[in-house]
């Protein structure tokens, strides 16, 4: 996910979209990724395609390299996954206030939707380094992301509010999110996961591998 959020220039990125409009930007993998924020409360309206599943992160951290820092290298014998790595789970160790609901129907067991990544690779848009993350260069970047995830199946047709919202209360950060979330009648996508449209949605198990999306507000 953080390949497609991070692709975007600060202007119509989806992690600053006040209103929603950036959302169905890249919107071509079969799971429709609906983005978190930088730290606030944020309130969105989007429309979607019938037969989407929903995968989104209700807090995560990226950590990437290189940084200007000529100090944050690898120790001597260390892999960049496990320095990447070892700089992330701190901070997400430290998050507390998880809290998901869908059509105000409360998901539990949000505790349980924790996932690392391994080493993957990003080309940030250069817009992003002064407004996101300084380690941005514009090129190809190693990272690895940590955080909590979560993935719904298909909601059926018609209109549904998700909300969710985490934070670090040790470091005064919150995240609150809403979707308005319109989805429209019509074909399914092909290969995508899908319900019958009197069912009641579910939640999904959380990939553990993949793309990753990110929130980086506190964390250099």
């Amino acid at each position: 996910m953080g390949k497609w959020a991070l692709s975007f220039p600060c202007a119509t990125n989806p992690i600053f979209d006040a209103t929603g409009q950036y959302g169905s930007q890249g919107q071509d993998q079969i799971p429709w990724l609906p983005a978190g924020n930088a730290g606030g409360t944020s309130d969105r309206s989007i429309t979607i395609p019938n037969g989407r599943p929903l995968f989104f992160p209700l807090i995560s951290f990226e950590n990437d390299y290189p940084c200007p820092d000529p100090t944050s290298q690898p120790a001597p014998g260390q892999s960049l996954q496990d320095f990447l790595t070892a700089g992330v789970k701190p901070i997400i160790d430290m998050v507390d206030g998880l809290s998901a609901d869908l059509d105000g129907v409360s998901i539990p067991n949000l505790g349980s939707d924790r996932a690392t990544s391994g080493l993957d690779y990003f080309t940030g848009d250069p817009s992003l380094t002064s407004t996101f993350d300084a380690c941005i260069t514009g090129s190809r970047q190693a990272f690895v992301t940590d955080g909590y995830w979560l993935m719904l199946t298909p909601l059926p047709p018609g209109r549904h509010t998700l909300h969710f919202s985490s934070g670090i209360s040790s470091f005064g950060f919150a995240v609150d999110v809403t979707y308005h979330v319109t989805v429209q009648v019509g074909h399914r996508m092909v290969g995508a996961a899908s319900m019958s449209g009197d069912a009641a949605p579910a939640v999904a198990p959380t990939p553990v591998n993949g793309s990753w999306g990110r929130l980086k507000m506190l964390y250099r």
